[in-house]
């Protein structure tokens, strides 16, 4: 600020851009620039999928708080999110749930940004390293499926946690104001456990045991007291797995974090080398090396390191049995991505401070993925068409007629991408209430006929009685009556059938997905039956 002028008023100094400020102003841009583009145009295509309609569907008035989500999430503060959205918009519009997403994406980045900066990182690698997160980078679906809000609120609030941990002296209101944070980081997801382990080694390395014990035994009473009120268990349905299979998914779970971060493997392949060369570089033995001074400025940075190896182990309990190839989904890879940049700009700057010439080529390498990030967005499984084409089931079946002929139990989308709750029941009382707003377009022929097998046609779990079973290597036709029931020993897709040909889309049911029981619901259905694509065969059940 300038001295008082004659008339007496300060004059406030207009920031100037530097070469240590420019990389600021970028990287405000930039987070300024993501969130109407996620918004509107990389999520664009997004609609309400599988766990949103966990917390929108499967639930009797006021969400259970403290039921566990996939076993072992508290997820309690996204389901108050989830709850107020639902009485401010039904599912009318799915930019509200998204825009939380969205915001705490955008959060995550400019805290770790901050947190390469702690660590000493110049201007121009945190940038570079935080831009790459950001601009739809490791993980990219995390940015704007809202369910994601969960994960993405634990790794904020507890990023917040750490930055506000990291200060020397004694307790104060900033590590009030932190366990605040890492209580909301455990309520938002399991991932909060993951942050508190970060948040206890940080502050060990620099405050030590006291105020490490201070920060984390809190939070993992509440925890601990959480899975035994709700009986919640980490492992997978078949135990712990074995050794080598733990293996198999932590080593599986770095290929993929680091082939997320650089998107090409010659490029994920130099981000190791940067890696293991520049702890090498920072851990070294020097003459006039101020160890207090280096643990305070790594302190985050590790202890970020190590709850990544927590999370891979601890995930890896419950998930390895689904096979090495899951460790690599989108939001793993988006979690541990976040966990390890800012070791890998630490590393970097290590390099860039013994070989200066290198500083202009390390920025560079980790902006080098931007653009193809941009070009080509991760869509993993589900993209726009698909999204488009769920939407139009759940919003066309209730204008139907018939959908208050049959059950209330009848699940449009049978299938394991919507939750069970997604009955024909509750899409009608949604739209009664106008929480759902029916779609518009013309109810062909071929729309009707497909919906009268989507609702004709309910899928349940099968009682368990004994059954004989047929195997098929051609379509069939049927003419069953309202309460025939079939049990399914395959996968089959079922259409509407007249004159000789199918007269609408086919259907897929699975017996993993849902039930391997078929009741027929509505009369006069001529059915066309055949197997799942790409199989040869399909089999076919009856009772008794």
């Amino acid at each position: 600020m300038d001295s008082p002028g004659r008339g007496g008023r300060a004059h406030l100094r207009a920031p100037r851009l530097t070469a240590d400020t420019l990389p600021n102003w970028f990287f405000g841009i930039a987070v300024a620039a993501t969130g109407p583009l996620l918004l509107f145009h990389y999520g664009a295509y997004h609609w309400f999928l599988r766990d949103d309609w966990s917390f929108l569907a499967d639930r009797d008035g006021f969400p259970d708080l403290f039921e566990p989500h996939g076993g072992s999430h508290l997820v309690a503060l996204p389901r108050l999110i989830y709850f107020g959205l639902w009485e401010l918009f039904g599912v009318t519009t799915y930019r509200p749930y998204q825009l939380f997403v969205v915001v705490t994406h955008l959060a995550i980045a400019v805290l770790l940004r901050l947190v390469m900066r702690r660590a000493g990182v110049r201007p121009w690698l945190a940038m570079a390293a935080a831009g790459l997160f950001l601009l739809v980078g490791p993980g990219a679906a995390n940015s704007v499926w809202a369910f994601q809000v969960g994960f993405n609120g634990s790794l904020a609030w507890g990023l917040a946690h750490l930055l506000l941990a990291d200060h020397d002296g004694r307790f104060d209101r900033r590590d009030v104001f932190g366990l605040g944070c890492g209580l909301l980081a455990i309520t938002s997801s399991g991932v909060g456990i993951s942050l508190t382990v970060a948040v206890g080694v940080a502050v060990l390395l620099r405050r030590g045991w006291a105020a490490a014990l201070v920060h984390t035994v809190p939070l993992a009473v509440v925890y601990w007291s959480w899975t035994i009120v709700s009986d919640a268990s980490t492992n997978g349905p078949f135990g712990r797995p074995p050794g080598n299979v733990l293996w198999g998914w932590t080593r599986s779970s770095a290929i993929g974090t680091f082939l997320g971060i650089g998107r090409f493997q010659v490029v994920a392949a130099l981000f190791v080398v940067v890696l293991v060369a520049g702890l090498v570089l920072t851990w070294a033995p020097s003459r006039g090396r101020d160890l207090r001074h280096l643990r305070m400025l790594l302190s985050m940075p590790v202890g970020l390191a190590i709850a990544a190896g927590f999370f891979v182990v601890t995930t890896g309990i419950g998930r390895a049995w689904l096979g090495p190839a899951v460790a690599r989904n989108h939001r793993y890879v988006y979690l541990e991505a976040a966990f390890l940049l800012p070791l890998l700009a630490v590393s970097a700057e290590a390099i860039a401070r013994r070989w200066r010439a290198l500083a202009p080529a390390l920025v560079a390498l980790f902006l080098l993925p931007i653009p193809f990030n941009l070009l080509r967005f991760d869509t993993d499984v589900f993209d726009g068409r698909w999204m488009k084409d769920r939407e139009f089931i759940l919003t066309t079946a209730v204008r139907l007629p018939f959908a208050r002929d049959v059950p209330r139990d009848v699940q449009p989308v049978p299938d394991a991408a919507a939750s069970d709750a997604v009955t024909i029941g509750f899409l009608l009382t949604a739209a009664k209430n106008g929480d759902l707003i029916p779609s518009s377009i013309p109810l062909t022929p071929a729309v009707v006929n497909e919906f009268r097998v989507r609702l004709g046609v309910a899928q349940r779990v099968h009682a368990g009685r004994s059954v004989s079973c047929r195997t098929y290597d051609r379509p069939i036709t049927v003419d069953p009556q309202p309460g025939d029931v079939v049990v399914l020993g395959s996968g089959v897709r079922i259409a509407a059938f007249e004159d000789g040909q199918r007269v609408s889309r086919s259907v897929l049911f699975r017996p993993d997905e849902g039930g391997t029981q078929l009741t027929i619901e509505l009369p006069d259905l001529h059915l066309w039956i055949g197997p799942a694509r790409g199989e040869p065969t399909f089999r076919l059940c009856e009772e008794g």
